[in-house]
């Protein structure tokens, strides 16, 4: 127990344990909505009707955008603040994603797509907001390199 006493402590874990499953969930999801969309590229390319270029695009846009943006949105957390960026990342992703998913033409999908990459760079430059919010304890051993 500490000066702040046992409720502000628990309070303090309450909120270190949620931003630790937060940025877990978001770095789960980043690079599992690639895998997930590369396995229904047969099917996407059916229901619209797309040729093989195309098809490519709809992961394509994705990968591109989420690897240009990647440092300017860094630079955008430097400017406004990492949870504000992390926040309107996730919520960029969410939204993007849903509409993807009722997207009316193969344009829109490769669109949205570009733009839910734009969100996964939001989120997933930011994820060292759980290295942040957990500090290594005094004598603790690294798992990597040397003491």
């Amino acid at each position: 127990m500490t000066a702040k006493g046992p409720s502000a402590d628990s309070a303090d874990l309450k909120l270190r344990r949620t931003a630790l499953e937060v940025s877990m969930t978001a770095s789960f999801l980043v690079p599992f909505m690639v895998s997930a969309v590369n396995v229904a590229l047969p099917t996407i390319g059916i229901e619209f009707s797309l040729h093989t270029g195309a098809i490519g695009w709809v992961a394509s846009a994705y990968l591109l955008t989420a690897a240009a943006c990647l440092v300017p949105a860094g630079r955008l957390a430097d400017l406004h603040g990492r949870k504000r960026m992390f926040a309107w990342g996730a919520a960029v992703y969410s939204v993007t994603a849903l509409l993807a998913a009722f997207a009316p033409g193969a344009a829109w999908l490769i669109v949205l797509r570009a733009a839910q990459g734009f969100g996964a760079a939001m989120i997933f430059g930011h994820i060292e907001i759980a290295d942040g919010t957990f500090t290594v304890p005094t004598g603790a051993v690294p798992a990597v390199g040397q003491p």
